[in-house]
């Protein structure tokens, strides 16, 4: 009985994705319970990301990836999704004079709302 249930569940939410304006509907009321569990996904990610670039750069006599060439970088190293976090939205990264930043814009895709993501390394070991 109790997995009869559970299946009808999955079924009615495969199906309510299917169609946008139901779509839209679930990803906003599951929203307060996914999102805690998609950044921490997307923080880990980062945190990846920066140590493989901490490597890249002892390895590229002390260079970093530039800003142009994050993208191309980003793609070669991570299969699938490589470069996007948990919402499908590429990192943005920026190079500074004493620090590399990652950003993830967070569930509502807009950059310097309360939502970002930010992870620094310094540039230097």
């Amino acid at each position: 009985m109790v997995t009869r249930l559970v299946l009808l569940v999955i079924l009615g939410f495969v199906v309510a994705m299917y169609f946008p304006d139901s779509r839209a509907a679930l990803v906003e009321r599951a929203g307060p319970v996914i999102d805690p569990v998609l950044e921490m996904s997307t923080e880990r990610e980062m945190n990846r990301i920066a140590n493989d670039l901490k490597t890249y750069q002892r390895e590229n006599f002390e260079r970093l990836p530039s800003e142009r060439q994050f993208r191309v970088w980003v793609e070669d190293q991570y299969s699938g999704n490589g470069g996007l976090d948990a919402w499908g939205s590429a990192y943005e990264y920026r190079l500074e004079r004493d620090v590399l930043e990652l950003r993830s814009f967070g569930p509502d895709g807009l950059r310097g709302t309360t939502d970002d993501i930010v992870m620094t390394r310094p540039r230097r070991p």
